[in-house]
């Protein structure tokens, strides 16, 4: 049988998929000797690293596959992964889809833009709730709005000293003034407010409708429990066994 020249689609998380942050390396894997550094911020520092399983899953991905990235990373963030990633990229939860040459694809840019100026009041007023909250509970916590290319896209809230139970209880308050639509998602250490048109899902859907071209298989990657909606559009899930998806299974 001939081989077929169309190959599958990935879409990949990167983030605890591909590499880990400094931290979350030691933890998992070991010290950093053991590792490859690969996100590197604007003074050289490396901020993630990558295993030799890690390389060898994304190395067998890109021979043969289009492999396209869909990560929470804003833009800029996304930049600094230095992963080998050459084509499109859908960033910043879903709020944008990258080209090839790193500029935004106009299409979606502006289906965000309208649905970000329809939520502009639903933001601003969670933000200040949030804010008021935070202030009330504990000086550690952190609440801020996350933008990209212009766009207001969600409110994140982390905790400075890594008090997962302080942002749980964060989340439970935030839940009772969220806008109509909103969703919550505390995913190890980070607690992140989703307006109803922001979803990596959604994003991808648009690829696969405007962007795509032939594939054989549809093959979806990632660790988060916020990737699974776009897993689903696919034909595969892969998850990494320390992953928040794996947790969640019930595997005895």
């Amino acid at each position: 049988m001939s081989k077929s020249p169309v190959q599958p689609l990935v879409f990949a998380d990167i983030d605890d998929n591909f590499c880990h942050t400094t931290g979350k390396f030691r933890k998992y894997v070991g010290d950093e000797s053991l590792g490859e550094a690969c996100v590197i911020d604007q003074t050289g520092k490396a901020l993630s690293y990558r295993s030799a399983a890690q390389t060898a899953y994304l190395n067998w991905l890109m021979d043969s596959a289009n492999v396209v990235p869909v990560t929470g990373r804003s833009r800029e963030k996304f930049l600094q992964v230095q992963l080998g990633f050459s084509g499109h990229a859908i960033v910043s939860f879903g709020g944008l889809i990258l080209l090839a040459d790193g500029t935004p694809e106009p299409g979606w840019y502006n289906i965000i833009k309208e649905a970000a100026a329809l939520e502009a009041d639903a933001i601003k007023a969670l933000l200040a709730q949030a804010k008021a909250q935070a202030a009330s509970m504990d000086s550690a916590l952190n609440v801020t709005l996350i933008t990209d290319e212009g766009l207001d896209l969600l409110v994140k809230v982390q905790h400075k000293e890594g008090k997962n139970d302080v942002l749980a209880a964060m989340g439970n308050g935030m839940a009772e003034y969220l806008p109509s639509g909103w969703t919550l998602h505390n995913n190890e250490g980070q607690l992140c407010a989703y307006p109803p048109f922001l979803g990596k899902e959604k994003a991808c859907a648009y690829y696969l409708e405007h962007l795509a071209a032939p594939y054989s298989l549809l093959i979806g990657s990632g660790d988060s429990l916020t990737d699974l909606g776009f897993i689903g559009l696919c034909d595969v899930m892969v998850a990494p066994v320390n992953s928040q998806i794996f947790r969640s299974l019930d595997t005895h």
